[in-house]
């Protein structure tokens, strides 16, 4: 992998975290595949991956490889979502999940994030309960 495609990643370069989208999907879209059940859920994986592969860019080391780093993430990643999962489909056993209830005014939300967390509260409200 190029250091200074990664460098230009960390400056924040819309284009380089293109290219370095490009670079990584192959790989991890067969790392998301092996973990989903079906075509949306492995691309929804490899986006969620590849936001935490940029979110935590800085944590990187040279040391090590950066397409097993990144395919390390995005695992952790997919982990960590079946383990919302669990927990979403246990909450809902039991009744709404406690995050819809809450308000967001207290959050530190944007205007705009808190109009989609909104949004998505009354559609998931509007879900049928299985």
């Amino acid at each position: 992998m190029d250091q200074r495609l990664i460098e230009r990643c960390l400056q924040e370069d819309r284009r380089a975290q293109g290219e370095l989208y490009k670079l990584l999907y192959k790989q991890l879209i067969g790392t998301c595949w092996r973990y989903a059940t079906d075509k949306e859920q492995a691309i929804e994986y490899l986006n969620l991956g590849f936001v935490r592969i940029l979110l935590n860019l800085k944590q990187y080391k040279p040391e090590v490889p950066f397409e097993l780093w990144a395919r390390r993430v995005t695992i952790n990643t997919i982990i960590n979502e079946f383990k919302k999962n669990k927990v979403w489909k246990d909450r809902n056993r039991v009744g709404l999940p406690e995050f819809l209830m809450q308000s967001t005014e207290e959050s530190d939300l944007s205007g705009a994030q808190q109009e989609m967390l909104e949004a998505i509260r009354s559609k998931a409200l509007e879900l049928p309960p299985m």
